[in-house]
């Protein structure tokens, strides 16, 4: 199944269809936000596993704001993503993307997660705690739909995305269930 076709997709480098968000945030401030980390972000999934908060931080963090793009650029192929749904803070090792007028955020969120960006990231630099680079994704083109094609993307994408997670808890209540039934079974 297609969505679109050539005649219906414009190709854009990456630096024109988002920005990297360039205000940072000091716990001095004394403003709280959640602080997500990398460890706060499923590996894969874009799922949120809690936070922190950021007046408890002692270092300067990435501000991220509602519908911006996260991204963890410190060891990419570990595939950490995630939609920003509030205003945050996050690690210095977490990119905010800023969506442009060329896509709608929740686009953006699952163009992230495309082997085509993956394998973008992934050349990165240093051995031992590889690293994203800026200047090898800011400079690759990506075919990018019109906005009404992308709204219809994302509303399969949001669907199959929910139907993952219902399944998910169902699968935790049974495991549960299943542990419950092994301790009273076999006292």
């Amino acid at each position: 199944m297609t969505l679109s076709d050539d005649a219906d997709s414009t190709t854009y480098h990456f630096s024109e269809i988002a920005q990297r968000r360039k205000e940072k945030y000091s716990p001095d401030s004394g403003v709280e936000y959640p602080c997500i980390e990398l460890e706060h972000i499923e590996q894969g999934t874009g799922r949120l596993l809690g936070s922190v908060s950021s007046t408890t931080q002692s270092s300067i963090k990435t501000a991220a704001r509602s519908g911006d793009v996260l991204f963890g650029k410190l060891r990419p192929y570990l595939r950490k993503f995630a939609f920003a749904e509030q205003d945050i803070v996050c690690s210095s090792e977490i990119w905010a993307f800023i969506p442009s007028e060329y896509v709608i955020p929740q686009y953006l969120y699952y163009l992230v997660q495309t082997e085509h960006f993956l394998r973008v990231a992934n050349i990165s630099s240093g051995t031992k705690m590889p690293r994203a680079e800026w200047a090898n994704i800011e400079k690759e083109p990506f075919d990018i739909p019109c906005i009404l094609i992308q709204e219809k993307i994302v509303s399969i994408l949001e669907a199959i995305d929910k139907k993952i997670c219902t399944s998910g808890d169902s699968l935790r209540m049974l495991i549960n269930f299943r542990k419950g039934l092994l301790q009273q079974l076999f006292i």
